[in-house]
């Protein structure tokens, strides 16, 4: 026999089974002739679609810090070739221990271990070019928001690691640019210029590991210069594993020297032992003192500090009923060094189940003591807050369909023993590979919402929130991506109580609305925030990105009339803090 292979009109060839190369995706006609000794002929015609290779972006890092902007860490995937009923991602510390698990490939991890909040750190890169320090001014000043959230330029950074042995070191350094503030003074325009922040950052890091075990002990520096202050910290830390993966400890010692500032200590020491497959329990003890200061590069929530906390973690698989469920169980209790006060504290209860049809029920269940607050007061003494109780249960499709939708509902309790409401809501729709939009809407309905005023002043707010999200994700091909995300929050809310902090530790005392020179006719207020971001991404070689990215953003508070949600965000639209357009190019020489 004789063939004839005919492929568009790029390709023509007589051998049985000839290999081809598409240069691009597309439909192409395939045309077979065959022909036997005897003369008899036949042909047959197919039209196939090429698609492109499959390829996956794997970020190298995100910023987990509740801006709206890359807070998750997830896969982008080219629209060929993923299976989302077989997708699973599952991100490990270096020691082989599970800190995240889905089956969602919309899912992403926000950088908490269970309910374990955002871990603090001696470095964020995110500091580096982000916001100005806050000048220093006289009476009569004003500076408009914007110009103390508009990002620093950068004159120049540099970045090298390596290996030498079991050594590992990491050398960092970044030079910001001067900064000039727009702002009025006694109602005259002028201009403040102020230097920039020059950071640097050293780490090295020894490993020694055999038969399992891993041993490991690092130090780290960081520096922060400016025409200001001087800031430096330095850390110490260690890390062991068992040979069998059983027993983790980790341990680190923090410590901050600022100019003017006396200096700081801190550190923590976590345990965690494996009970059995797939089986943790974990114990952990933190204290930082008050003068430890971190945060001029690094991440600290709080100081003045001493914290035991604990968690119980077991998934299970194939119960037969249900795929697989997720039990989280964790504590902690907390008091202050400068008073010896129990100032938080807390038991939280997860469970997340998913079904045999791929969607899952979460349920949530958190307590919270009564106990002392010496932080939302910002310096103005220390109130007490009565113990409250948050519920919460949410519902998730199957994600691996074209509609997905999410429902869910909540309860919170106050600080001062109102009640709270939220409700949840989301849809996305997913007509091909290719395209992908989403649509989430979170609402509360709070009552006795506390918030500080002003020096001893304390209000409680009857107040409304809406939070909607839309993201919307399309593939031009395996290699270039468009994405737009905004994300806003409304937030009317109307005054109820008033009280005044005690002159020492204590419950807070009602007070009627004051009135006369300092304080407001109203404090009702309205607030708005929302983050706009529309970015292209091109892949022009094998990790090297081109990406144009437009962002918008805005935080406006104001006095609460009587417009709807539509005009609070119509008014934040219109006085942006934010109104940037980048272009940024990563290209990667050599192998």
């Amino acid at each position: 026999n004789t063939y004839e292979w005919r492929v568009g009109t790029f390709f023509q060839s007589t051998e049985l089974h000839p290999k081809v190369r598409f240069e691009k995706a597309g439909l192409y006609q395939v045309l077979l002739a065959a022909t036997t000794p005897q003369g008899c002929k036949h042909a047959v015609a197919k039209t196939i679609e090429v698609k492109n290779d499959f390829n996956a972006y794997i970020p190298d890092s995100f910023t987990p810090n509740y801006d709206g902007l890359n807070d998750e860490f997830k896969p982008v995937f080219t629209p060929y070739g993923l299976d989302a009923k077989t997708y699973e991602m599952e991100l490990f510390d270096r020691w082989g221990h599970s800190l995240f698990y889905t089956k969602d490939v919309n899912t992403g991890w926000n950088g908490t271990v269970g309910n374990q909040g955002v871990p603090y750190t001696l470095l964020n890169t995110r500091r580096i070019g982000g916001s100005p320090r806050p000048p220093q001014v006289g009476q009569g000043v004003l500076i408009p928001q914007r110009e103390l959230v508009e990002p620093t330029e950068l004159l120049g950074a540099v970045n090298t690691t390596g290996q030498v042995g079991r050594l590992r070191y990491g050398v960092l350094a970044a030079f910001e640019d001067d900064v000039k503030f727009h702002l009025q003074d006694n109602g005259i325009p002028r201009n403040l210029h102020q230097s920039g922040n020059d950071y640097g950052v050293a780490r090295l890091l020894y490993e020694d590991g055999e038969n399992g075990a891993y041993r490991a002990l690092g130090v780290m520096s960081t520096v922060v210069l400016n025409d200001v202050r001087d800031a430096q910290t330095y850390g110490l830390d260690g890390h062991y594993l068992s040979p069998n993966g059983r027993y983790k400890i980790d341990a680190q010692y923090m410590g901050s020297d600022i100019e003017g500032a006396e200096r700081g200590h801190g550190g923590f020491v976590d345990t965690e032992i494996l009970l059995r497959q797939g089986m943790f329990y974990r114990v952990g003890l933190e204290a930082f003192d008050r003068h430890l200061e971190v945060n001029d590069l690094g991440f600290l929530q709080r100081v003045d500090m001493y914290r035991l906390r604990s968690s119980f973690t077991f998934t299970q698989a194939n119960l037969g009923f249900a795929r697989e469920n997720q039990f989280d169980l964790r504590g902690f209790v907390q008091k202050n060094f400068s008073e010896s006060l129990f100032n938080g504290g807390g038991l939280f209860l997860s469970d997340r189940l998913a079904l045999n049809n791929l969607s899952a029920v979460t349920l949530r269940l958190n307590w919270f003591p009564g106990s002392y607050d010496d932080l939302n007061s910002f310096g103005n003494g220390t109130f007490r807050i009565k113990d409250r109780t948050e519920l919460s249960l949410l519902w998730e499709s199957d994600t691996t369909r074209e509609w997905l939708y999410t429902l869910g509902s909540g309860y919170k309790g106050e600080n001062l023993g109102g009640h709270s409401w939220t409700a949840d809501a989301s849809i996305g729709w997913r007509p091909s590979d290719r395209f992908g939009a989403t649509l989430a809407v979170h609402y509360e309905d709070r009552d006795d919402w506390l918030l500080h005023q002003q020096d001893r002043l304390m209000s409680t707010f009857s107040a409304e929130q809406w939070t909607p999200n839309l993201s919307v994700d399309y593939f031009i091909n395996a290699r270039q991506q468009l994405r737009l995300s905004l994300q806003f929050v409304g937030i009317k809310a109307r005054a109820r109580d008033f009280f005044l902090i005690p002159g020492k530790p204590g419950a807070l005392q009602q007070i009627d609305q004051p009135t006369g020179a300092g304080f407001r006719p109203s404090y009702d207020f309205s607030r708005a925030q929302y983050s706009l971001q529309l970015r292209y991404r091109w892949e022009i070689a094998p990790l090297s990105d081109l990406f144009i990215v437009y962002t918008r953003q805005a935080d406006r508070g104001a006095l609460l009339d009587d417009q709807g949600f539509t005009q609070v965000f119509t008014d934040a639209w219109d006085a942006p803090l934010a109104n940037v357009l980048v272009l940024k190019l990563r290209y990667r020489l050599g192998s």
